[in-house]
Order: C-alpha cells, then structure tokens, then sequence
C-alpha cells in the first residue's frame, strides 16, 4: 500500500478549487481559476511535500492516408518520442514524487480525425477511443483552433465545475509539439502546460479576481490614470498575488499576452519577455519566461506554489485515476 505523507491532510481540507462548470474542453485561460484561499495554501506547504503516486498514461496515435505509423513497435516510435515525453513528464513532476507510466499505444485507424476539431469531432474520439481512470493523451497532425480562439497546439479537458458529471481525462497535443524544441532547447513544454491545465492551473497572465471581467486583463500602468487593482510586480505585498494575477506569489507578474505581438506569442524560440510595460505602482514587468504555464519560448518548470497546488488538485479532483 502506498504512503501518503504531509500532503494527506490536503484530503480532508474542506477548501475547495474553483473552477468553471463546462463539458467541453478548456484551456485553462479564465476558466481555470484559483481561489485567493487555496493559492495562499499552496504556499503554506512544506516544499518537501510528497504524494508518492503515479499515474497511467495511454497515447492515441492516428494513421495518415497511407497508414503510415510504424505499427510493429508504437510504444518507441521514433517520430513521436513518446518515451521522451513521459521522462520529461516525470522530471516536472518529481519535487512532489509523482510520476508517469507509460502502459500502452492505442493506433486510430481513421486519418481524417488528424485534423482534430474540439466540439463534437473531438467529443466523438474520446468516447469512443478512450481508457477510463486514466490520461489520454492524443496526438493528432492538426489541432484545429475553438473559435473565437486562436489557433493552439495544445489543450485539456478541464475538471466541469458540477461534480456529478465525470471529467474526461484527455489532453490533445498536435504532433509537431511532440518534439519541438523550444528557446532552451527544451521538448515536452507545450504538453507540461496542458497538464498544468489538467491539474487545475491557470495562465501566468490570467486574473482571478472575479471582479475582473476582461481575459486577459489590461496589465497596470498601461493606462492613464494608472490601474492599481490587478497583480504588481513587487512581491512585498503578498495579499495582492494571492488574490490578484494567476494567485500564485512565486510566479512573475505577467502582461501577456495583451500587448505583445501575435508572432512572439506563438514562437517557440522567443525568451526575451521584455515589452517595456509598468505596473501600476511604475515598476517594470519582467516575466515568468521559463514558466510552463506561460507563453514565452523558455518554459522548463513549475513553481513551488503550482506544484504544491497541483498535489492538492490530485487528491481531491483527480484522485480516481490509476
């Protein structure tokens, strides 16, 4: 039997994540929301907090017109290196001892699903290519984009809010992702940051004050009079980061993406993060550059805080998985 150790307590806690009621998949912009409550708990944590858990994962991969996947070994085919990801997965996720195993390849013999459309295209996939308690991860050519979206390579299936309806457990990842290297030449950011989403956290640049209405939210100081309602760049205030940006006080403040060029946000090699814009108390962003859960091209890690979240998360909205 397994040992659970300082994290049990997160079991019985009685403060509970927010998150948006949906059934359709999400990518974990305003409707993956942290509690100002639960964010401050996250970084109550001891840092050494372990769950001692390990999680199944089935990839699907689809044949092309010519059915042209390597059947005779999928578990190491080459073009995908799925072996890889599940290193690179469980590297995230060891500061809180959780890791990934890799149990099976499922191959989907219908080539059109690899231009992969959420909604009903997507719905009809996973029910019907699907392994229960577990993450199914899918790996289609195209990601098709959610409108009014832009185009993405990635997303997960959020947890709904009403907890009488069964999450679907499946993260989508276009195949070009699989192995691309971003900025440090890291593999694996674009999948590390739908499983953040998967695992109940937000964009570095969201705003979880539920008073604010506008996603992504202006950041302060690019107004005038200047906005001093949103996240602050200075950390000597920890009541404005844990109620205010993504709730997490060891993440940067971050203004992406709503005034940065659409071409940095979608390029994989961009670390720079340096759009000159203030706050509004007149200090300079410097952003979360190597966050996951950001969008810059240096994403490798999760923080403290994130991690210790996601523990909580495990536990108590995805603690039926094998």
């Amino acid at each position: 039997m397994k040992k659970f150790l300082p994290i049990v307590f997160l079991i019985i806690s009685n403060v509970y994540l927010s998150q948006n009621d949906q059934k359709s998949p999400g990518r974990g912009n305003s409707t993956s929301q942290v509690t100002s409550a639960s964010a401050a708990f996250a970084s109550s944590v001891l840092s050494d907090t372990c769950l001692d858990k390990k999680f199944s994962v089935v990839f699907y991969l689809i044949n092309d017109s010519a059915y042209n996947i390597q059947l005779s070994n999928p578990l190491s085919y080459a073009g995908y290196q799925l072996s890889l990801l599940i290193n690179q997965m469980n590297a995230a996720f060891a500061p809180i001892c959780v890791s990934f195993e890799h149990c099976k390849t499922v191959i989907i013999p219908v080539y059109p699903f690899n231009r992969w459309r959420a909604g009903v295209l997507g719905d009809h996939i996973t029910s019907t290519w699907y392994t229960d308690k577990t993450i199914n991860i899918y790996i289609p050519k195209l990601v098709m984009p959610i409108p009014p979206d832009p185009p993405d390579n990635c997303y997960a299936y959020t947890h709904p809010g009403n907890d009488t309806v069964v999450p679907r457990d499946a993260i989508i990842l276009d195949s070009a992702s699989v192995y691309e290297k971003n900025g440090i030449g890291y593999v694996g950011a674009p999948l590390m940051h739908a499983l953040g989403h998967y695992f109940g956290l937000p964009h570095t640049f969201a705003e979880i004050n539920p008073t604010v209405t506008v996603n992504p939210p202006p950041p302060p100081g690019c107004c005038s009079p200047a906005i001093n309602t949103k996240e602050f760049v200075d950390r000597t205030d920890f009541n404005n980061c844990h109620t205010h940006g993504d709730g997490f006080c060891d993440t940067e403040a971050d203004p992406f993406p709503s005034f940065i060029a659409t071409s940095l946000k979608k390029s994989s090699k961009d670390c720079s993060g340096s759009p000159g814009l203030k706050d509004g108390k007149g200090n300079f962003y410097k952003p979360p550059t190597d966050n996951f859960m950001s969008f810059y091209g240096c994403r490798c890690r999760y923080s403290k805080e994130q991690l210790n979240f996601m523990a909580r998360y495990m536990m108590t909205k995805r603690k039926y998985l094998h």
